[in-house]
């Protein structure tokens, strides 16, 4: 009987196909936390020790090409500067760039090559993810 307390995190690949399967039966799930309470207690049925938190799954999920993530975000006020994290995935974020009618370039969003978030070039935070299949 394993002591109180111990518990393993299970491979990326089998978070990743508990999460499809759970996607498959539910359609959409509207918010991180039911995501992971649901991935959990499927995960429990095939190892009893397992456990995977929020951060760690929605990274997981965001890099797969099979599940789509909506972010509902709110603007903060602030500019992005150089060195942006997204939001979704943890990764940087590379400046998107258009040429004025001048000649000159400009910065006009960030994106994320990881998991293809985008955004403007305002601090966003976000206050809901929702998950589908693609």
């Amino acid at each position: 009987m394993p002591k109180k307390g111990i518990y393993e995190i299970p491979p990326a690949e089998d978070v990743l196909r508990i999460s499809i399967e759970i996607l498959g039966e539910y359609g959409i799930v509207n918010s991180l936390k039911m995501l992971t309470k649901l991935v959990n207690m499927r995960a429990k049925t095939e190892n009893s020790r397992w456990r995977i938190g929020p951060q760690r799954l929605k990274k997981i999920v965001a890099k797969s090409d099979r599940i789509a993530i909506d972010v509902l975000t709110k603007e903060t006020g602030e500019r992005i500067g150089g060195d942006a994290l997204c939001i979704v995935c943890g990764e940087k974020m590379e400046p998107e760039l258009n040429r004025t009618l001048d000649g000159d370039v400009i910065v006009v969003g960030y994106l994320c090559r990881h998991c293809r978030y985008r955004t403007g070039l305002e601090k966003k935070l976000p206050l809901r993810y929702t998950f589908r299949l693609r």
